[in-house]
């Protein structure tokens, strides 16, 4: 009896060791026991995950261009609409939308500046540091043909002769404007506009009739630091003004 006990002890532990080695190796992952389908379907996962990966990267750089072949970009597209002066607003408009993603590049903030002093400036709106009595800037103005002007720079009832100079800085090309004769005149005399580029006579409109047509006068002022202009007349009695009073650089 004691001996088959023995026997039937023997075989429960035996069992139970079988059914322990069985676990255990069901538990283990041999790659080589793995079929050529679950190989393949885990490189394809990989593979994915990767391409995930690229894309991502790709997402973090617009259009997949850098800080500086953007910038070369928009300042060559710039430059090609920039022909002559008058296309300043167009290449500045390329420039500035290229600012809007990044504002503080040195190279298209130089670029703002440059495009930017090619716009026109008015007189009227520069503070002479030198005048004589008599002259000064008027909001608006009329003529005797009945022409309604505003932003003018004006000779008043005071002097014979009146003048104002302007510090332009070597900054612009050319100074148009259009001259006309106040309707508020007290006298039928004559007169004259003369423009002077540091001290150098640039323009002259002598015997100019007090109901003479408003006329253009457009002068070459380049490479002139003081810009001055003088208003005469045979009599303190006449009033001249000037409107559309523009600087502009033209040469790129």
């Amino acid at each position: 009896m004691k001996r088959i006990l023995t026997l039937l002890l023997v075989s429960a532990m035996l069992l139970v060791c079988a059914s322990c080695g069985q676990i255990s190796i069901s538990k283990k992952e041999d790659p080589e026991d793995q079929t050529t389908e679950e190989r393949n379907s885990d490189d394809a996962a990989e593979e994915k995950e990767e391409d995930y990966e690229v894309q991502t990267e790709e997402k973090k750089k617009p259009s997949g261009k850098s800080e500086s072949e953007y910038v070369a970009e928009k300042i060559e597209e710039a430059e090609s609409v920039f022909k002559s002066y008058t296309d300043y607003q167009e290449a500045l408009s390329v420039i500035r939308k290229a600012l809007q993603k990044y504002p503080d590049n040195e190279s298209l903030l130089e670029k703002s500046d440059y495009y930017q002093s090619f716009a026109p400036v008015d007189l009227y709106n520069l503070k002479p540091y030198k005048s004589s009595h008599g002259y000064s800037h008027m909001k608006e103005a009329s003529d005797n043909f009945g022409n309604e002007y505003v932003n003018c720079v004006v000779k008043s009832h005071y002097n014979s002769k009146t003048e104002a100079i302007y510090d332009v800085k070597y900054l612009y090309n050319q100074f148009t404007a259009t001259v006309f004769m106040r309707s508020d005149h007290k006298a039928e005399n004559v007169g004259a506009v003369k423009i002077y580029g540091d001290n150098s006579l640039l323009y002259s409109k002598t015997n100019i009739d007090v109901y003479g047509r408003p006329f253009d006068i457009k002068v070459d002022v380049t490479g002139i630091q003081d810009l001055k202009i003088v208003f005469e007349s045979s009599s303190a009695a006449e009033v001249w003004g000037m409107t559309n009073c523009m600087l502009q650089r033209t040469e790129k």
